[in-house]
């Protein structure tokens, strides 16, 4: 419990640290381009037209919201953060009290470093990730949504508790899980399913 605890502290406080940067990212990642490019010269001394860099960015946001602009929907990924990490964490405890997760070989026990223990280790790991993912994914859209709502000036979703609210009220559960990566993890751990030796 100690090693989770300090797991979870110290994933937030990279999170809060890698936000503003993760938050420029998604902004242009969605094709947000409020500053105009500038003149500047290639590796070649060739003059091109170049955007931006992250802060000249981050200078924008911090003129148009303030300091506190740089971290919008920072509490639902410290949510989607401390969330993962628990369930990750729960997940790799149950299997190994249940004893590794068996894909070859009969019931002995396999040698560290031969090819069996190496599939056993990867199988519980990824059961372990698709678990955490489909459980946080609801908290990475509303993540998303609070970040993107930048460029139309919008203020629809403010916090984590409101936002789950509104995406309820406006279009339902399944909007926050519909999607390729929770269909993904879904599958995975369905296809596994049988060929694990859990009970």
């Amino acid at each position: 419990m100690a090693d989770t605890c300090g797991q979870v502290l110290l994933g937030s406080g990279l999170t809060v640290l890698s936000h503003p940067l993760m938050y420029i990212k998604v902004l242009i990642q969605v094709g947000h381009e409020p500053l105009p490019p500038t003149l500047g010269r290639n590796l070649f001394g060739r003059p091109v037209h170049q955007l931006p860099g992250l802060f000249a960015y981050a200078k924008h946001i911090v003129r148009v919201d303030g300091k506190g602009g740089l971290f919008k929907g920072l509490s639902s990924r410290l949510c989607a953060s401390a969330i993962g990490t628990v369930v990750h964490s729960k997940v790799v405890q149950k299997c190994q009290e249940h004893g590794t997760p068996q894909v070859l070989g009969g019931q002995q026990k396999a040698v560290d470093g031969s090819l069996q223990h190496v599939i056993n280790e990867t199988t519980r790991e990824m059961i372990a990730r698709s678990c955490a993912a489909v459980v946080t994914h609801p908290f990475h859209v509303i993540t998303l949504r609070c970040m993107v709502q930048f460029i139309g000036r919008e203020t629809k979703y403010s916090g984590v508790f409101d936002s789950i609210v509104t995406v309820y009220r406006e279009e339902g559960l399944l909007a926050t899980v519909s999607s390729a990566e929770v269909a993904g993890g879904t599958c995975a751990l369905c296809c596994l399913r049988p060929k694990l030796s859990l009970s």
